[in-house]
């Protein structure tokens, strides 16, 4: 009984701070990963696909950039415009500006 204890304590410790770590609405954040395009090719929309943190739709003048830089590693800074909702809606940034990731 001891180790279920443990186990669902730790659980719940964990998603807390899974829950803490996400950005909120108006937060300037820096995101690393590949920038791909989603969707069909006449509508398509920059995004960063991260290890951390999912995918990012990017948006705002700075996003123009990121067709040139399609499926390399980046880094993005900018803020959070949108939070995502489940797999259906997803979190986006107003980019600032986007670099190679660093070693890439």
């Amino acid at each position: 009984m001891t180790s279920i204890s443990s186990l669902a304590i730790g659980l719940v410790c964990s998603l807390c701070v899974t829950a803490c770590a996400a950005p909120a609405l108006g937060e300037r954040v820096e995101l690393t990963g590949k920038l791909v395009l989603r969707g069909p090719s006449e509508f398509s929309a920059p995004a960063v696909m991260t290890r951390d943190s999912g995918v990012w739709l990017l948006e705002g003048p700075g996003a123009a950039d990121a067709r040139s830089r399609q499926n390399q590693q980046v880094r993005v800074r900018g803020t959070v415009t949108r939070l995502g909702e489940g797999t259906v809606i997803l979190p986006s940034l107003r980019v600032e500006e986007i670099q190679p990731a660093p070693g890439h």
